[in-house]
């Protein structure tokens, strides 16, 4: 994992302290951030949020360009399930929050659109397959 940001450490260490398990899948995911970040806006987290929070970046365009990295990069390629970008870009609106940066949830429903997960349909059982167990 590339090097994390003072703004990234502390939030994982803070999460840490509710639950460790947490903090762990929270820097999972957030490496996606972080790698986006550093790929898309050639710069480090702390920067990245800090042009966030003067309002010289938008949020909402940075939050649709990672659906769409993750998009392309994960769920395309069968790395990650529709649920999973949902829970890193989710993950990445909290770490974003947790940092000042003001994130509207009615403007953040209607710019980033995640991508829909497929819901199986669940059969019951019959009588007859039933009385095989």
């Amino acid at each position: 994992m590339m090097s994390e940001s003072a703004l990234l450490r502390t939030y994982i260490n803070d999460l840490a302290v509710q639950n460790e398990r947490t903090a762990t899948v929270a820097r999972h995911f957030l490496a996606d951030y972080l790698a986006f970040v550093n790929e898309k806006f050639d710069t480090d987290l702390d920067s990245h949020v800090a042009a966030l929070r003067s309002d010289k970046n938008d949020v909402y365009e940075a939050l649709r360009s990672f659906v769409h990295h993750l998009d392309q990069t994960k769920l395309k390629t069968g790395k990650n399930s529709p649920l999973t970008v949902m829970q890193k870009v989710k993950t990445a609106k909290r770490f974003l929050e947790y940092s000042d940066v003001e994130i509207s949830a009615t403007k953040f429903r209607m710019k980033v659109k995640m991508p829909k997960a497929v819901k199986r349909e669940k059969n019951a059982l019959t009588k007859k397959l039933s009385g095989m167990f």
